[in-house]
């Protein structure tokens, strides 16, 4: 498991995440995703497979 994990620290690590297949430049689609989700308390939601943004809060 070590190799597979130094595999994606390395790719992280090297290259801009706009390079990465999964970089999602315009972010608002999946925000207007999110406010349909009930929440009543501050939460973490963990989106698999979404990747890296330039959105910050």
């Amino acid at each position: 498991m070590a190799n597979l994990n130094e595999h994606w620290n390395d790719i992280f690590s090297k290259k801009p995440s706009s390079e990465l297949g999964w970089y999602e430049k315009d972010v608002s689609q999946t925000l207007k995703f999110l406010e349909h989700i009930p929440l009543n308390v501050p939460a973490t939601v963990f989106l698999p497979g979404a990747g890296t943004s330039s959105h910050s809060q």
